[in-house]
């Protein structure tokens, strides 16, 4: 059964995880796309709105996994241990979206945390993304720094320039 939900981005600080197939393309935002999307939020914030107006991404489509053996597979390529709960789900169209968020909260909580605390804010936890084509990924994202970049990671270098 097909349940179709409009949810907040700030629904998603609940620690769930979120699985980038393989049939999806690779991260190719750059400098602009992220500028606008940025311009697009600063400008929504500074603007006066209706009671109960919010701002509102093009679709992210997710489907939660349930399969056990997925899940199994899920777990062993990205790692993520807690993998077999209810807080995993397979991104079916809105990856460069859903990972752009990603950065910017990155960069937030870097900005205003200490880093035993780099995770966690007002007592939410960050999502986490994992590429099957590229696992090491999740890593990268989760430090989001230079230091760890594979040079030979395409959506690494795309995400290190935004």
């Amino acid at each position: 059964m097909n349940n179709i939900a409009l949810y907040s981005v700030a629904d998603f600080l609940d620690g769930r995880h979120f699985f980038i197939p393989a049939y999806q393309r690779g991260y190719r935002w750059n400098k602009i796309q992220m500028k606008e999307l940025l311009d697009d939020l600063f400008e929504f914030a500074l603007r006066d709105k209706k009671e109960g107006e919010f701002y509102c991404l093009q679709p992210i489509i997710v489907q939660r996994v349930t399969n056990n053996e997925k899940l199994n597979e899920i777990s062993e390529i990205s790692g993520w241990k807690d993998v077999i709960t209810d807080n995993t789900w397979e991104i079916i169209d809105g990856q460069q979206r859903l990972t752009s968020i990603y950065i910017i909260y990155r960069y937030l909580i870097d900005m205003k945390v200490t880093s035993e605390e780099k995770m966690t804010l007002s007592n939410k936890r960050l999502y986490s993304l994992c590429y099957e084509t590229h696992p090491e990924t999740k890593n990268f994202l989760e430090v989001l720094s230079t230091d760890t970049l594979d040079g030979n990671d395409i959506d690494q270098k795309y995400m290190a320039e935004v």
